[in-house]
Formats: C-alpha cells, sequence, structure tokens
C-alpha cells in the first residue's frame, strides 16, 4: 500500500511539473493602423516645429540687419 501511495504522488507531481505556463496577454491593445497614425502626426509635429525654428532665425537675421529695412521700405514705398 504505501508503495502505491508514493508511485501515485510521484506520478502527480510529475504532473504538477510539465503544467503549460500562461500565457501573459500583450499590454498593447491598440492596432497598427493607430499606431502609424500616432507616428505621422508625430513626424509632423516635429517637421512643423523645425520649419518654424528656421522661419524665426531667419526672421531674428533679417531684423538685426539694416538690409532687411531698406528694402521693405523699396518695396513697399514705391508707387
Amino acid at each position: 500500500m504505501v508503495k502505491n501511495e508514493q508511485i501515485s504522488k510521484k506520478t502527480s507531481n510529475k504532473k504538477s511539473l510539465k503544467t503549460k505556463p500562461k500565457r501573459i496577454p500583450s499590454k498593447s491593445t491598440e492596432s497598427k493602423t493607430a499606431r502609424s497614425g500616432m507616428d505621422f502626426f508625430a513626424a509632423l509635429l516635429i517637421v512643423s516645429l523645425l520649419f518654424n525654428a528656421v522661419v524665426i532665425c531667419i526672421w531674428v537675421v533679417l531684423n538685426v540687419t539694416d538690409d532687411y529695412d531698406a528694402e521693405l521700405a523699396r518695396i513697399l514705398l514705391i508707387h
């Protein structure tokens, strides 16, 4: 009797060790199109910010020099 109980305990332990690990669901539930849309808008924002930075730098440089004022006066005051 004791041997039978030991054998049954051994087989039950083997079965419990061979269980498959539970699959962990991914945290990301967004679809690929939603992520690519967000990437597109992020890229558009970066391009827009860089363009605005360049325009502001050019505007500052032109305002510092006197040539800008002379050209603007020449264009606007010619009738």
